[in-house]
């Protein structure tokens, strides 16, 4: 089932308060931080665990990744964690919502809440399908989406902001008398691919003739990757209104897209922050620098390739994040699609364009490069910023690299990020990043690939499709493996009737 995201209360286990009778409902929920809701199961709350019953048997469910256990006919519980928790609980108060609240008011809060959650969730349920899908309008875009309105409420208002800083920054007007851009935004990977006709490996895409959309998929196990793919595609849509027969060359398009796609949205105070550290995209271009390999400032900007997407952002910080630069950077790009002495062709769907040769030299220009020494002399001023300012935070830095690499055909690159990211953090890395290693493996039934299908179904152990790879290869030897791959697949099967469809369908990915 889908689900709602809205927190509900902000507590995790340590001592248990009852605080009152459960709303009614027909049997036990058990709802999910990542925005699903399954319902019809035995659940029972243990240390750090749910334990979910099933006609198969048991499975645990790590309360890290549980919202809300609703028993039937029984009690919902609360608990202090921290020790003003603990002192405030001792008082008679429990905080809800951000607020300390007596017991007593708690009750009717979080009742009431239930309510309101659960009707959210039968009116999400009423939209999970494309052909009933929800229609949003903001100010800015369409969405039309099978996610729930909780999950999808982050990526409506983060793009409305995204809109408004690039408007700011550069300018654009929207031409009216066109349709506002529909994003399709599709509840998970296999409805996206169905539905839109991407192509596998394709996270998202713009299409930019006609009247213009946007088609993603949310991935539950990856909410802020999803984020930074959306913002990514938006920025296309944006540079697209600098001059609607205009198409931008790779460079600096893609490089200007993955500098605002590393962007960061505070939905408490509803501000977009731009300009930061793109983690995976460092990690490649640290990882490059090591082995001594550096892109040629004159070799990027005059041909297309992977590195558009990782130095050619990082060039773009260092100009962006330079007064003079920054003022010079904004007229070059810009004037690519508007100045009069820029030589222009026509190509794909009689769209101007800009030849390599062409854009090093109005680069030059408009950046008051002098000669080819003088543009060496700038390369190796963004080479010390590389090393100098350029830091990254975040454990699965290499995860979000070895994701876009898939995405874009770099197989051996994806695998290599993907291998040294798990020798650096293995137990650290998502499930998601697990699944898809093993479904770049050779060996999809050895060791190797067991020992990443078994990380997968730790991590998402409600995620069907998971057990049910992990089962397929485990039945498939003998004793106790086949037992427990019978017992995989069949836990996939209740947890998902259709995981033997969808299973299939990866096979040939």
């Amino acid at each position: 089932m889908k689900s709602i995201s809205q927190p509900l209360i902000g507590a995790a286990a340590v001592a248990a308060l009852a605080l009152f009778a459960a709303p009614e409902a027909a049997a036990d929920v058990l709802i999910m931080k990542d925005g699903r809701i399954f319902d019809g199961f035995s659940l029972e709350e243990k240390d750090g665990i749910v334990e979910v019953s099933l006609k198969s048997g048991k499975i645990e469910v790590s309360k890290d990744l549980v919202e809300i256990v609703l028993k039937d006919g029984q009690e919902i519980t609360f608990n202090p964690q921290t020790e003003e928790e603990k002192e405030k609980f001792a008082k008679g108060f429990v905080r809800i919502n951000g607020r300390w609240e007596k017991i007593k008011n708690a009750k009717r809060i979080i009742d009431k809440s239930l309510k309101e959650r659960l009707k959210l969730a039968e009116e999400d349920l009423k939209h999970d399908e494309w052909m009933n899908c929800y229609t949003t309008e903001t100010k800015h875009f369409v969405w039309k989406h099978t996610t729930p309105m909780g999950i999808t409420q982050r990526f409506i208002d983060s793009a409305d902001a995204y809109y408004e800083v690039f408007q700011k920054d550069w300018k654009i007007k929207r031409n009216k008398l066109k349709p506002k851009l529909t994003l399709n935004f599709f509840a998970d990977a296999s409805e996206y691919h169905q539905v839109s006709g991407a192509p596998r490996g394709a996270l998202a895409y713009f299409m930019f003739l006609g009247d213009y959309d946007l088609c993603a998929f949310y991935d539950r196990l990856d909410a802020d990757f999803t984020e930074q793919v959306v913002f990514h595609e938006l920025g296309h849509y944006l540079h697209k209104l600098i001059d609607e027969e205009f198409k931008y060359p790779h460079w600096p398009g893609e490089s200007l897209s993955e500098y605002y796609g590393g962007a960061k949205f505070d939905q408490n105070t509803g501000k977009l922050e731009v300009g930061l550290i793109h983690n995976g995209r460092l990690a490649t271009i640290k990882g490059e620098m090591e082995r001594g390999d550096k892109i040629e400032l004159e070799h990027m900007i005059t041909t297309q390739g992977f590195e558009d997407y990782t130095w050619g952002w990082s060039f773009v910080h260092f100009l962006m994040n330079d007064k003079k630069h920054r003022k010079n950077f904004k007229k070059f790009f810009i004037g690519l699609a508007k100045d009069k002495k820029i030589h222009r062709e026509r190509g794909m769907a009689n769209l101007k364009f800009v030849d390599g040769k062409e854009v090093l030299r109005y680069f030059m220009e408009t950046m008051k490069i002098p000669d080819m020494d003088a543009l060496r002399e700038l390369e190796m001023k963004w080479y010390d910023y590389i090393n100098e300012e350029l830091t990254f935070s975040g454990e699965n830095a290499l995860l979000w690299e070895a994701k876009t690499a898939k995405s874009l055909g770099e197989d051996k690159r994806a695998r290599e990020l993907y291998e040294k990211a798990f020798e650096e953090n293995f137990d650290g890395a998502p499930a998601s990043a697990h699944f898809d290693y093993y479904r770049m493996l050779d060996d999809r039934g050895g060791a190797k690939a067991i020992k990443h299908l078994e990380a997968a179904v730790k991590k998402a152990p409600m995620t069907a499709i998971f057990r049910f790879k992990l089962g397929e290869v485990l039945s498939e030897k003998k004793g106790k493996k086949q037992e427990l791959g019978e017992f995989h697949m069949a836990v996939a099967k209740e947890l998902d009737p259709d995981v033997d469809r969808n299973a299939l369908r990866i096979s040939f990915d």
